[in-house]
């Protein structure tokens, strides 16, 4: 995997919906509002959110 040596995470936007009453999948959690999958970004550091975002095709929840 590529690394990120500048990262600007300001602008990202957490999701407003309840971690535990969303369903477990492959790589975080299903959201019943928008169907995504969000990831629970909380133990990672910057660089891999960072990283997750730049080299995740579609969109990003977390």
């Amino acid at each position: 995997m590529n690394s990120v040596t500048k990262i600007n995470l300001s602008n990202l936007k957490s999701c407003n919906q309840v971690w535990t009453d969303m369903r477990e999948n492959e790589r975080g959690r299903l959201c019943q509002k928008c169907q995504n999958t969000v990831i629970d970004f909380r133990n990672k550091s910057d660089s891999e959110v960072a990283e997750i975002h730049l080299f995740t095709e579609g969109k990003v929840c977390g």
